[in-house]
């Protein structure tokens, strides 16, 4: 169930990485012009919350929901994805 007017509706999600809950019961929405800052230290679980939202990872409980629907198909470049600075962004891409 999603927030009316919520471009992002988050409910009681769970994640686990490996033997290790990260997180349980998050709950947020975001709609048009807001933002989400994720700040903690290393190995909290902010960048699995990310690959969650974009879909690569699925949650132990709860659900994501982006304009009341499934999610659509997303792309994740975290910041050790491999870019190669000598290279375009599109010679970058083609290479991915």
């Amino acid at each position: 169930m999603s927030e009316p007017g919520a471009l992002l509706s988050v409910r009681d999600l769970a994640l686990s990485r490996g033997e290790r809950l990260l997180f349980k019961g998050l709950s947020f929405a975001l709609s048009s012009g807001q933002l989400l800052l994720l700040r903690g230290r290393n190995g909290i679980g902010k960048s699995s919350l990310l690959l969650l939202l974009a879909n690569i990872l699925r949650p132990e409980a709860g659900n994501v929901t982006w304009q009341g629907g499934e999610p659509p198909p997303l792309h994740f470049l975290g910041h050790q994805a491999g870019v190669k600075p000598r290279l375009t962004l599109r010679e970058n891409l083609g290479f991915w």
